[in-house]
């Protein structure tokens, strides 16, 4: 199977920042407007950090997605970012935006498909058509129009935005402690720092753990 992701827009693209200032300097206590430009460019790159790691766009956006299934490809259901499996009674694909918000057409070679010819679970973003079972061994092309993802930064779920700003705190303690301190107190909050961020995700552990049930389907 071969896919195409477009995102229809005629701005800057989703937005990114998974919460916003206020909401952090509130959750870390923080009262001055000194470090707000410093603040808000962390919570940017933590989220951009976040959604990479989960391989995901969570912010709202509309788009195209393309699936191209060779002849005799059904024989081997087991495909991500266009997912396929047999559940229920026909074929499962797994878009890129989720939450899907709404469809706004899906066509099957050329042909829309009415409401009755597909099943979506719309939390999960997976998408059911019958009739590509009844086309096994044909060459089959899957157009989806749609609009997916949270309004960020207000309808992020709370675990993404407590990610987010644990993420933000850590950095922030982190950048600034000496080198000679392995503790350190800040607020509620006792953080070690023989606790590094990976160097292959940028990302601390504990905020890895938070995250990882937004992660996008990954093939074992």
């Amino acid at each position: 199977m071969h896919s195409r992701f477009e995102l229809i827009s005629d701005t800057a693209g989703p937005a990114v920042d998974l919460v916003t200032l206020d909401a952090l300097k509130l959750e870390l206590g923080i009262t001055g407007t000194s470090e707000d430009a410093a603040m808000q460019a962390r919570i940017t790159r933590e989220s951009k950090l976040i959604a990479e790691w989960c391989d995901r766009i969570f912010g709202l956006a509309q788009a195209v997605e393309t699936f191209t299934f060779d002849r005799g490809e059904f024989r081997n259901c087991a495909l991500c970012h266009g997912f396929v499996s047999l559940q229920r009674h026909g074929l499962a694909i797994c878009l890129r935006l989720f939450p899907v918000t709404g469809v706004l057409s899906i066509s099957l070679n050329g042909t829309d498909l009415d409401s009755d010819d597909y099943e979506i679970d719309l939390e999960r973003g997976i998408l059911w058509i019958d009739s590509l079972v009844s086309g096994c061994g044909a060459l089959n092309t899957l157009v989806v129009t749609y609009t997916g993802g949270y309004d960020l930064p207000d309808e992020a779920p709370a675990l993404l935005q407590s990610a987010c700003i644990r993420s933000v705190q850590l950095r922030t303690i982190s950048s600034s402690a000496n080198s000679s301190v392995s503790r350190v107190r800040h607020g509620d909050d006792d953080v070690s720092f023989f606790q590094q961020a990976s160097s292959k995700s940028g990302l601390f552990d504990d905020v890895m753990a938070m995250i990882s049930p937004f992660r996008s389907p990954v093939l074992a």
